[in-house]
C-alpha cells in the first residue's frame, strides 16, 4: 500500500510537522492507492523514471573470471562511471581507492569480502567527492590485522563534500610497528557527511610507542567532519576522538581504555559537538565518559528506532524489511533516489539523509515485541532497466505524544534477474 503523500517536496521533518498539525486526519484509517506489494520495484521504477534507472551500469566482481566483469574491485572502480553499481562476491581483494567518483559498492548477500592493505595510510580510501557525488559501501570489510608493513587505518575518508554511507562493515587498524601513529580503525577528515551503520571499528595495540611501549590509537578519529554512527561498536584507547565537526551516535557502543569520547578543537580552532542517543559509553578508570576539552556534549533522551533491509535483491527474490522500536508506534518508510548530506535536528533526535523526490510508505503499527518485519517480493523491473539504487529511512511515530524518531539510512540495490 502506498500512502497518499508522494511528492517532490516532502522530507521526514515536513512529515513530522504535518503529523502534529493534522493528527486526527492521519491517524484515522486513510484512503490509499492500491498496489500489490510484489510490484514494489516496478512502481519505484515508474516513479523515479526509467531513464535514470537504466543509466546505471552494473559491474560484477569475483576472484575468478567466470561470470564476472573483473577479478579485482579496483579494476571495476577504475572502469565505472558516476552512478554505477559494483557487486562483489566473496574473496580477498588487493585494494580499494575511490577518488572523485560516485559509486555504490555492495557485497553479495552472505559474501565475505575483505580488502588487503597495499596503501600506506588506509586499506579502503574514499576521497575528493564533490557536492554532487555520493559513495555507498555495504559489506566491504578491512578488519584488524598485522599485515601490510605500515601503521594503517582500515577505512580512510577525506576531503568529501558529498555524502558517504558505510554499512555492515568491519574496520580495524593494521601495524607492524610503523612509528607514524596512524592506527585508527577509521579516519575521517574534512568531510561533510559520513554515516556509519551496523559496523565494527577497532584500533590496534602495538609496540610502537617510545621505547617500544604498547601504543593504541582511537577506534574512530575525525577532524573537521560530520559523522553519524548507528547500531555500531567502536573500541580504542579513546573510542571516538573528535576534533571539530559534529558527531551523532544512535544505539551504539563506544569503548575506550581511557576516554570513551573525546571532544577538542581542530580545523579553524572550533570545538567538536557530540549528540548521543541511546548509546553505551565504556571508559577506563583514569578516563571519562565524554572528555570535553573544547566543544559541546548533548545527551538526548529517549529510545532509538532501528531499521534494516535486504540488499542487493533481484527480480523474483523476496527481501526482508525489519523495524525495531517501541510497541504501538506507527512505522513509515521513506524512499528516495538521492542521498544528501545529513541534516541533524536535535529537537526530533534524528538526521534526515534523503534528497528529493521523497516517497512515503505506511508500514503499520509495531506489535508488543517492538519488532516488525515485512516481506517484499521484487517483480519485473521492466524493459531496459538493469538496476535501481534507492536510499531508505524509517520513521517511528508515537501516536499518543506525536513524538518521533528517525532510523539510520540504508542503500538498497534492486537488480534485473540477469545479474
Amino acid at each position: 500500500m502506498i500512502d497518499l503523500h508522494i511528492g517532490a517536496d516532502l522530507n521526514v521533518f515536513d512529515i513530522a510537522r504535518e503529523l502534529r498539525s493534522t493528527a486526527n486526519k492521519h491517524f484515522r484509517q486513510p484512503k490509499m492507492m492500491s498496489m500489490k506489494r510484489s510490484a514494489l520495484a516496478l512502481t519505484l521504477a515508474l516513479l523515479f523514471g526509467t531513464t535514470a534507472a537504466s543509466a546505471q551500469s552494473v559491474w560484477k566482481v569475483k576472484t575468478t573470471p567466470v561470470g564476472s566483469d573483473f577479478t579485482d574491485i579496483q579494476d571495476a572502480v577504475n572502469a565505472a562511471s558516476d552512478g554505477d553499481i559494483i557487486l562483489v562476491d566473496s574473496g580477498f581483494y588487493s585494494e580499494l581507492d575511490i577518488d572523485n567518483k560516485a559509486l555504490t559498492i555492495q557485497a553479495e548477500p552472505g559474501a565475505d569480502v575483505r580488502i588487503l592493505r597495499p596503501f600506506e595510510y588506509g586499506s579502503i580510501i574514499i576521497r575528493n567527492l564533490d557536492s554532487t557525488q555520493a559513495v555507498s559501501l555495504r559489506g566491504i570489510n578491512a578488519p584488524r590485522g598485522t599485515e601490510g608493513g605500515f601503521h594503517q587505518a582500515g577505512l580512510v575518508i577525506r576531503d568529501c563534500l558529498g555524502p558517504v554511507l558505510v554499512e555492515n562493515g568491519i574496520y580495524g587498524a593494521s601495524s607492524v610497528g610503523h612509528p607514524a601513529g596512524l592506527a585508527h580503525g577509521v579516519t575521517i577528515t574534512l568531510s561533510s557527511s559520513v554515516s556509519i551503520v551496523r559496523c565494527t571499528i577497532e584500533s590496534l595495540v602495538c609496540g610502537c610507542g617510545p621505547g617500544g611501549t604498547p601504543h593504541e590509537d582511537p577506534g574512530l578519529f575525525a577532524e573537521g567532519a560530520n559523522v553519524y554512527l548507528y547500531d555500531s561498536s567502536v573500541t580504542g584507547s579513546t573510542g571516538v576522538d573528535l576534533k571539530s565537526g559534529t558527531f551523532f551516535s544512535s544505539n551504539s557502543i563506544i569503548s575506550g581504555d581511557v576516554d570513551a569520547v573525546r571532544l577538542s578543537n581542530g580545523f579553524g580552532g572550533v570545538g567538536a559537538q557530540a549528540h548521543l542517543l541511546n548509546s553505551v559509553l565504556n571508559f577506563g578508570v583514569t578516563g571519562q565518559r565524554v572528555n570535553v576539552i573544547d566543544g559541546l556534549l548533548v545527551d538526548l533522551s529517549g529510545d532509538a528506532g532501528g531499521f534494516s533491509v535486504t540488499s542487493p535483491i533481484r527480480e523474483g527474490e523476496t527481501g526482508v524489511e525489519t523495524y525495531r522500536g517501541n510497541p504501538g508506534e506507527l512505522v513509515l518508510l521513506f524512499l528516495s533516489p538521492t542521498l544528501m548530506n545529513g541534516n541533524l535536528n536535535v529537537n526530533v533526535k534524528g538526521v534526515d539523509f534523503l534528497g528529493q523526490p521523497t516517497f512515503r510508505f505506511r508500514r503499520g503499527i509495531l506489535p508488543a515485541s517492538g519488532i516488525k518485519t515485512k516481506m517484499v517480493t521484487i517483480n519485473d523491473l521492466g524493459p531496459g532497466i538493469d538496476a535501481i539504487n534507492i536510499y531508505e529511512q524509517a520513521v517511528f511515530v508515537d501516536l499518543i505524544t506525536l513524538n518521533f524518531t528517525i532510523s539510520e539510512p540504508s542503500s538498497v540495490v534492486i537488480l534485473d534477474a540477469a545479474f
